[in-house]
């Protein structure tokens, strides 16, 4: 029995597990009901401030130091849910204190967790967070064993798959959970989101299975192979990321807003939200949700990509990375001023 399969029958599905109540909101549109799935890895945050980043071999002191919940796919699956959408979980948890934190808190947020695991003996996925008085951030992640995720776990998952109108998933779970996600997505006639962070090279016929891939400009460039100092304009990242094989790109740059890019159509900005940011944590992971709650709801790429700008927008305005996910009253808000 692989060490995967051990962890599920040994332990179970996890204390508490079950399905979301969610199905019946007024924004959730569709044959499949605006459901997304979200293929996660659970990771505590360790945050600090500082009043900068700082530089190699460099000691500062911190001002606050926080504990959250983390973990880019577990953080667009709470986006998701505050947004209004019927989200289910996918995720393989560490057997320690910081795993134990991730069912209550889901299950508070209304996720389906019924696809969970707990691996039994491993340690859980820890990410170091320090973020500077102007909002930015610098990233350690621990992977444990939320990385660990199986393409077999994920094929346990198939009703879910078979009831979403979008999965969702990060590159922060094994080659063979992203490969099997998306094979079993266009299985199942579901709509993929793939943000590709951390960025690394995928096949191509994986590309060819994602329907959205939602890069940041740094990303798209590590995925086109472009040489650090060689100029290419945001553009032109776009149509070549096309012309790797995916069905659409939605690429963040910032405080420059967005850009759309889908065969056969010129590229399209998506112009910036003005707000106060204070941390920018959890802004991908908003913009992420937002955009898969939008496609869920049937909305046209442009314009979901505008909902998550709003969506990732007001992320920038608090502390914390989960914490910090929006609710729907407030995009909404944000996008008629």
């Amino acid at each position: 029995m692989s060490e995967a399969k051990r962890a599920m029958s040994d332990d179970g599905p996890p204390p508490g597990a079950r399905a979301p109540s969610g199905g019946s909101d007024p924004h959730a549109v569709g044959k499949r009901g605006g459901s997304i799935v979200c293929v996660a890895c659970w990771n505590v945050d360790l945050t600090m401030r500082v009043p900068r980043l700082p530089a190699a071999g460099e000691t500062l002191l911190g001002d606050t130091f926080t504990i959250g919940p983390g973990g880019k796919g577990a953080n667009v699956a709470v986006g998701a849910a505050r947004l209004g959408a019927h989200v289910d979980i996918v995720a393989r948890l560490g057997d320690d204190d910081f795993g134990r934190k991730a069912l209550p808190f889901w299950q508070a947020e209304n996720i389906g967790t019924v696809h969970t695991s707990v691996a039994t003996g491993e340690p859980n996925a820890v990410a170091s967070i320090l973020v500077s008085a102007d909002g930015e951030n610098s990233i350690a992640v621990f992977r444990g064993a939320g990385f660990a995720l199986t393409a077999e776990q994920v094929q346990a998952a198939r009703p879910a798959f078979a009831n979403a109108a979008i999965v969702a998933m990060p590159l922060e779970i094994q080659d063979e959970a992203v490969g099997s996600a998306l094979r079993l997505a266009r299985d199942c006639g579901a709509r993929s989101v793939l943000n590709p962070a951390p960025a690394r090279a995928l096949p191509r016929e994986w590309l060819a299975l994602v329907d959205v891939l939602t890069p940041n400009a740094l990303e798209a460039r590590q995925l086109c192979g472009v040489a650090e100092g060689q100029a290419m304009d945001i553009p032109s990242l776009g149509q070549r990321l096309l012309d790797l094989g995916v069905g659409a790109v939605v690429m963040t740059d910032g405080a420059n807003g967005a850009w759309v890019f889908e065969h056969g159509q010129p590229s399209r900005h998506v112009a910036p939200f003005k707000v106060q940011a204070i941390n920018t944590v959890g802004a991908g992971d908003a913009f992420n949700a937002g955009l898969c709650v939008a496609l869920a709801e049937g909305q046209p790429l442009k314009d979901a990509a505008r909902f998550a700008s709003a969506a990732a927008a007001l992320a920038t305005t608090r502390e914390g990375a989960a914490q910090a996910m929006p609710r729907r009253t407030e995009v909404t808000a944000l996008m008629q001023t």
